[in-house]
């Protein structure tokens, strides 16, 4: 995209957030293959139908969809992004906690680097090498299964961080579960499309399972918190 061009786009954003969106941004940061791309379309839909209820035509609708979301690299420039509705795979820093709602999902490791894997053999280096990058982090596609390349134990870490009034916290296989109180949380409805069980078939043997049992005891330990708050509520 052009300079111009992005400009005008960034205006059309500033514009439809200003009169529509309310100045509303929420954020959905996830592990990477982890069910976020599911889960920022339906808020970016529930936003739009929350903001603009007696819109019916496809095409404006689509218009608004496409302007509602988008995707930030880095924490730091939620601010000064002016899309409402933001995907990121960053780490949380709380110097930025009140620059929008966060929604982190996650799921099991392992499964998330079956995932980088089969993607890597359909789309290619490029698109690996900008994953890593998002995940702001570095490695080769070779360390996949011996190295903490996806940032996984940074991820958890730090979004464990959040104020319960800022950020939720969720685990993949629940998100059809708790589609209440992410529509309670953002402050509109929000509706999933339906569920389809993962047919991720693990395998019996990995480079290094040491890394992923380690990784994973971080997610349980997550899923108790995540259950906890859920009981204080």
């Amino acid at each position: 995209m052009n300079p111009l061009r992005r400009r005008l786009r960034r205006l059309k954003i500033q514009a439809a957030a200003t009169l529509l969106f309310r100045g509303q941004k929420i954020v959905v940061a996830s592990t990477g293959r982890s069910g976020s791309t599911i889960l920022h379309e339906a808020i970016r839909n529930g936003m739009v139908r929350a903001c603009c209820p007696r819109i019916r035509n496809p095409f404006l609708l689509r218009k608004l969809n496409k302007l509602a979301g988008g995707f930030t690299p880095r924490i730091a420039n939620v601010h000064s992004d002016p899309t409402p509705v933001q995907k990121t795979h960053d780490q949380f820093d709380p110097r930025y906690a009140y620059d929008a709602k966060y929604v982190f999902v996650y799921g099991d490791p392992l499964e998330s680097a079956l995932s980088v894997k089969r993607m890597y053999e359909s789309a290619g280096q490029g698109w690996f090498e900008n994953h890593i990058r998002n995940l702001n982090s570095e490695g080769h596609i070779e360390e996949l299964f011996t190295r903490d390349i996806l940032n996984y134990e940074r991820q958890l870490n730090s979004w464990q961080q959040g104020d319960v009034g800022r950020v939720l916290l969720l685990r993949y296989e629940q998100l059809w579960d708790r589609v209440d109180s992410i529509s309670a949380f953002v402050g509109f409805p929000v509706m999933l499309p339906m569920h389809r069980e993962r047919n991720t078939i693990l395998p019996d043997n990995v480079d290094n399972p040491a890394l992923f049992e380690y990784l994973r005891s971080i997610m349980l330990s997550l899923d108790e918190r995540v259950s906890y708050k859920d009981g204080e509520s």
